[in-house]
């Protein structure tokens, strides 16, 4: 087997997002691993900090803290809520 791979295909070789900008997140250090997965500590450009997998900032799947889903429910309902 190839050393720079897993068994399931995930990389070995530890990235290092630090600096990086992801939607309205920008990432500040490593966090806790969740699972067996790399996490990271990022803060949203509203201010809050949150913890996100390394996966889920790469493909998209979280954008900002929670903040742009309440932004975009909120208009939704014609700023309800």
């Amino acid at each position: 087997m190839n050393d720079s791979k897993t068994k399931t295909g995930h990389s070995r070789k530890k990235l290092d997002l630090t600096g990086q900008r992801y939607g309205q997140l920008t990432v500040l250090r490593p966090a806790e691993n969740i699972g067996n997965r790399t996490a990271w500590v990022c803060r949203c450009d509203c201010g809050r900090e949150t913890i996100v997998k390394t996966a889920h900032l790469r493909n998209g799947h979280v954008k900002s803290c929670g903040c742009l889903a309440d932004e975009i429910n909120s208009a939704k309902n014609g700023g309800i809520q």
